[in-house]
């Protein structure tokens, strides 16, 4: 019995993946598919575009941050607002008002 138990310290430990739902919309995902390298996992991508893992940020300040920066990217890529026909002043009766 004793050898079994050597033979169990012996071996190496693999942590186990907790694994965690979590729900965003279509273009979220599709930013991140975006930044996601061929051979990356999702946990891998949020982990390398949050940064290192700090003491002080919990699950939720993570979830903040990942939304700050879709709203970020989306608008620095929104497109121009369609014209409404009308919507503009002719140039002679713009530069009088």
């Amino acid at each position: 019995m004793p050898e079994r138990l050597a033979e169990r310290e012996k071996c190496t430990h693999f942590a186990r993946m907790i694994r965690k739902t979590i729900s965003i919309d279509n273009d979220a995902y599709a930013l991140l598919k975006a930044k996601k390298a061929r051979n990356e996992s999702f946990s891998d991508l949020l982990k390398r575009i949050v940064g290192p893992p700090d003491a002080q940020m919990d699950a939720q300040a993570t979830l903040r941050r990942i939304k700050v920066l879709a709203s970020e990217y989306l608008a620095a890529n929104r497109p121009p607002p369609a014209k409404v026909p009308g919507d503009e002043l002719p140039r002679a009766k713009a530069a009088k008002v």
